[in-house]
């Protein structure tokens, strides 16, 4: 096994964008089979062709184990670091389960989890999206983002989407929710699509 300290770099900087750091996504992860408990392997990053990073990992049925070294900024020692993401679930609107992290410093669930020194949510890594506005990706993602904040919600499509409001009837919600979660399966694909080209990120 590779691991962050054969070759790789892994400093935090200044960086605050969510397309700039490595980031762990669980659409990403369940469309390559990747969280039946029990699970065990390297996940790695690289750019034009470059790695950048990799950690090994064990899924659980309670969560991601990370086991990872990091390199301190000005520093050439590298720190052993393990870390526990939990899993949370929630029901969908047409049946089954979807599943979350749930991010070890705020409690809030996300489906992306973003890297520096500890993998946090976008809020707590304190990350924006970048302003590609032209691109397919955030012309979904403005689409599904406005229809969570008409419906009272977070615009970040990593939040788990809106309860219904008072006063709405269910059918009505249920109609809404089924066009938002469209919505966010479609900025889903583009983002998919966008940070395999940008990204190189190989599973």
């Amino acid at each position: 096994m590779g691991g962050i300290g054969s070759g790789n770099y892994w400093r935090r900087e200044s960086r605050d964008t969510c397309e700039s750091v490595k980031s762990i996504e669980l659409p990403i992860l369940r469309r390559q089979g990747m969280l039946n408990p029990g699970r065990k392997g390297i996940l790695t990053w690289s750019r034009d062709g470059k790695p950048t990073g990799s950690i090994q990992f064990e899924v659980t049925e309670k969560g991601m184990e990370l086991d990872y070294r990091y390199q301190e900024r000005n520093s050439d020692e590298w720190i052993p670091l393990k870390e526990r993401l939990p899993f949370s679930f929630t029901a969908q609107h047409f049946g089954g389960e979807r599943r979350w992290f749930v991010c070890p410093s705020c409690g809030g669930r996300c489906a992306v989890v973003y890297g520096g020194v500890r993998f946090r949510c976008r809020k707590c890594s304190n990350l924006a999206y970048q302003s590609q506005n032209e691109t397919p990706h955030f012309r979904a993602l403005t689409q599904a983002q406005k229809f969570r904040q008409r419906l009272g919600g977070s615009p970040c499509t990593d939040d788990p989407f809106p309860d219904k409001p008072r006063g709405m009837h269910w059918r009505t919600y249920g109609r809404l929710t089924a066009r938002g979660e469209a919505l966010d399966e479609q900025a889903e694909r583009a983002g998919l699509a966008m940070f395999g080209r940008l990204l190189g990120m190989e599973f």
